[in-house]
């Protein structure tokens, strides 16, 4: 069953003490996620708000077996047209080059998630692997994350660099090819959520 869930890291962090069973996750708003970019000119920087997401609430089936966790198939799709920018090019650049009109989701779906030794209910750190599919094209990804919980408040943060040529996207160039931007990017996500 394709089942939305709110990024990836959320499923490492959906269980308070990584306890199996089902775990309601609720989001706080001051939930995003950022992707920085650049250009040969200048720097860019597009952000999903937590009120984009597609809804506030999710219900996850959480496993764990040794140090890896597993949350079944659950799929979650963003609206690329909610990612929003304070620079106006850039945003309306992330829309054609996302080809937003023909693919207007993006969906990450969680591979497995790996634990360090030594997490526990208050801190965690780890390797969650996903796959993104972007325009129609699929790729795994890892992404080191950290989880922290205080007062009743979890925060998951991961950071993954990568190249916009992986799901055959060919980084744009404007004002005749004067204006080139990098196909490198890096995508910052923070989570920040309750656990009931």
């Amino acid at each position: 069953m394709n089942r939305l869930f709110s990024i990836l890291l959320m499923i490492v962090f959906s269980s308070a003490a990584f306890a199996e069973g089902e775990k309601r996750l609720t989001l706080m708003e001051s939930t995003l996620i950022e992707i920085d970019g650049s250009t040969n000119i200048s720097k860019f920087k597009l952000t999903f708000r937590g009120n984009d997401f597609p809804q506030s609430s999710y219900l996850l089936p959480v496993s764990m077996s040794g140090n890896t966790m597993s949350a079944g198939r659950s799929r979650l799709s963003l609206e690329v047209k909610k990612f929003k920018s304070s620079n106006p090019i850039a945003q309306s650049g992330f829309y054609k080059l996302m080809k937003a009109d023909e693919f207007p989701q993006m969906s990450i779906e969680p591979v497995s998630i790996e634990l360090y030794p030594g997490y526990n209910s208050t801190s965690a750190k780890g390797i969650a692997k996903v796959k993104i599919m972007i325009t129609g094209n699929t790729r795994e990804y890892s992404i080191p994350f950290a989880y922290s919980s205080e007062n009743g408040i979890q925060t998951a943060t991961g950071k993954l660099r990568m190249t916009i040529r992986d799901f055959g996207l060919v980084p744009p160039t404007e004002m005749m090819g004067m204006v080139k931007t990098s196909e490198w990017i890096e995508i910052y996500l923070k989570l920040d959520f309750k656990i009931q």
